[in-house]
């Protein structure tokens, strides 16, 4: 009986081991099936308007990464980033946007808005501009009022606003604001309807 239950006990030993029977391991076995795919985290997909714009990079050595970079508007025909339109919405705002100047018009009405692209930044045209609106009380980012981008404009004078007039700017001044980029004029605003909402939803893996 004794004999037996030992049997007993070595049986699913026996079953369970994979060695040669000298004390040193076997062979290692056949390559198991692939694993489950990965986790979809960082994919993205296309919408109807709004598209996944993906980048690639390359190195001679093989190195092939692509990344989601970013967004674009097919209807506005621009890479959109998320922002805060002037309605206090998170939309896709037309990037890269040229910056309107609060300070200087075109005409002597005050009432040709400027916008100006820099020389050395910007690699390409936008087609759209911009201007900063003052923040809500419970906005912590400023919303912006987007229009499109004008016809590029040589002015040889600028004006501003002095209090409730409108003055020419001395020509010095008008000469080194005319050297610092590309003057554009402004055209019609967007309505923020014409922007697409996002919505931003956090997941804690």
């Amino acid at each position: 009986m004794r004999a037996a239950a030992l049997c007993l006990v070595a049986l699913p030993l026996l079953s369970c081991s994979s060695g040669r029977g000298d004390g040193l391991p076997g062979p290692p076995g056949e390559q198991g099936p692939p694993g489950a795919p990965g986790s979809p985290e960082g994919s993205a997909q296309s919408g109807t308007r709004i598209k996944s714009v993906t980048l690639t990079r390359t190195t001679p050595d093989g190195l092939r990464v692509t990344y989601n970079h970013s967004l674009r508007d097919s209807v506005l025909e621009a890479d959109c980033l998320p922002g805060s339109a002037e309605d206090g919405v998170i939309r896709c705002i037309p990037y890269p946007r040229a910056p309107i100047s609060p300070d200087y018009f075109l005409n002597s009405a005050c009432a040709e808005q400027v916008a100006t692209v820099n020389h050395s930044c910007d690699r390409e045209t936008p087609k759209y501009a911009y201007v900063e609106l003052p923040p809500g009380e419970d906005v912590c980012i400023a919303p912006t009022r987007t229009y499109r981008l004008g016809a590029q404009v040589q002015p040889s004078t600028f004006y501003r606003k002095d209090g409730p007039g409108c003055v020419v700017i001395d020509r010095t001044t008008a000469d080194a604001l005319a050297k610092g980029g590309r003057w554009f004029a402004v055209g019609a605003a967007l309505a923020p309807g014409d922007l697409v909402p996002l919505t931003e939803t956090k997941t804690v893996q």
